[in-house]
C-alpha cells in the first residue's frame, strides 16, 4: 500500500470516528460516561488524522511534531478509557475528587511532555513503505502510564461485571472484553517493545484502534 492510500484511509477512519463522536454527544444525556466515550473517539481520531498526515511530510522536524502529537491523543484515549471504565454503566464507588484528579492531572502533565520533552521521541524514520519512530530514553515514562491507564481500566470493568446481572452483565462482558485484548496489544506492541529496542509493531496500529474504538461506543450505545 501506498503513503497516500495509507493517509486517505487514516483520513477517512478519523472523520468517521468524529461523526459518530458528534451523534453520540448530541443523541445521548451529556452524562460523564457520554463524554469519557466521546473522549475515546475523540483522541482516536486525532492519532489517525496525525499519522495519516505523518505520511506525507517530507521534513523530518515536522514528523517529529507530528508524532509527538499522535502519541499525545493516544494518551488522550487512554484516559477516557479509564474515565469510561469507572461511568459505564454507573459510577464506581470512588471519591470524586479523586477521579478528577487522576483524569485531569495527567493530560495536563502529558502535553508538555509528549510534545516538548527531548527524551521522548527521537526520530521519525519513512522508509521502504513503514513508518519507524525512534523512542528517546524517556519514553517508558508513557509506557508504564498507558499501562496503568489501560490495567485500571480493565480491572475496574472486571470488578463491575462482578456486580451485574442479565443484558447489563452480558453488554459489560461484551466491552470488557474487547479493551482487555485490544488494551494490551496496543501496550505491548506501541509502547512496550520499542523501550526494549524492538521496532513498531504494525499490527495494531492507529486503524485497529480505531475501529476497536467505535466497536465499543456503538455496543455501549446499545439499548
Amino acid at each position: 500500500m501506498t503513503f497516500e492510500a495509507h493517509a486517505i484511509i487514516l483520513w477517512s477512519l478519523a472523520v468517521l470516528e468524529i461523526i459518530l463522536a458528534i451523534y453520540i454527544f448530541s443523541r445521548y444525556q451529556r452524562t460523564a460516561s457520554i463524554y469519557s466515550l466521546c473522549g475515546l473517539l475523540l483522541g482516536f481520531s486525532l492519532m489517525s488524522f496525525f499519522v495519516g498526515t505523518l505520511t506525507t511530510l517530507n521534513s523530518n522536524e515536522v514528523r517529529l511534531i507530528f508524532a509527538r502529537a499522535a502519541f499525545f491523543s493516544g494518551g488522550i484515549s487512554f484516559v477516557s478509557l479509564y474515565a469510561f471504565s469507572i461511568y459505564y454503566p454507573l459510577r464506581i464507588f470512588i471519591k470524586q475528587n479523586f477521579i478528577r484528579l487522576s483524569i485531569w492531572l495527567p493530560l495536563v502533565a502529558l502535553l508538555p511532555f509528549t510534545m516538548f520533552a527531548s527524551g521522548f521521541v527521537n526520530e521519525v524514520i519513512i522508509e521502504k513503505g513503514s513508518i519507524d519512530v525512534m523512542p528517546g530514553s524517556l519514553f517508558w515514562i508513557f509506557m508504564i502510564f498507558t499501562a496503568v491507564y489501560c490495567l485500571s481500566a480493565i480491572v475496574i470493568l472486571v470488578s463491575k461485571i462482578k456486580r451485574t446481572s442479565g443484558e447489563q452483565k452480558k453488554q459489560l462482558l461484551i466491552v470488557t472484553t474487547i479493551i482487555g485484548i485490544s488494551g494490551i496489544m496496543a501496550v505491548v506492541t506501541n509502547q512496550l517493545l520499542p523501550v526494549f529496542g524492538i521496532p513498531f509493531n504494525k499490527v495494531y496500529g492507529p486503524e485497529s484502534a480505531g475501529v476497536v474504538s467505535m466497536v465499543i461506543a456503538l455496543i455501549a450505545m446499545k439499548k
